[in-house]
């Protein structure tokens, strides 16, 4: 099960780092995958807890597909 996350549920990440967050509560992932939202902390507002995207398709792709095949396992 290449490329995925594990992380705890919103309301412990915002109780345990004392972080701002006014979404619906996410509850805790053991097994996330890319194409999913996922939770992170940015330099901008660092202590606010927001979830972004989480792609293997870059940013910049101007086809929005992967250029080569992404299955690994």
């Amino acid at each position: 099960m290449c490329g995925r996350i594990v992380f705890p549920g919103s309301e412990v990440i915002v109780d345990r780092l004392g972080l701002i967050y006014s979404g619906p509560d996410i509850p805790n992932s053991l097994n996330q995958p890319p194409g999913s939202f996922v939770p992170i902390i940015t330099n901008e507002k660092p202590k606010e807890l927001q979830y972004s995207y989480w792609s293997i398709i870059p940013p910049y792709s101007t086809t929005g597909k992967p250029e080569f095949a992404t299955f690994n396992a």
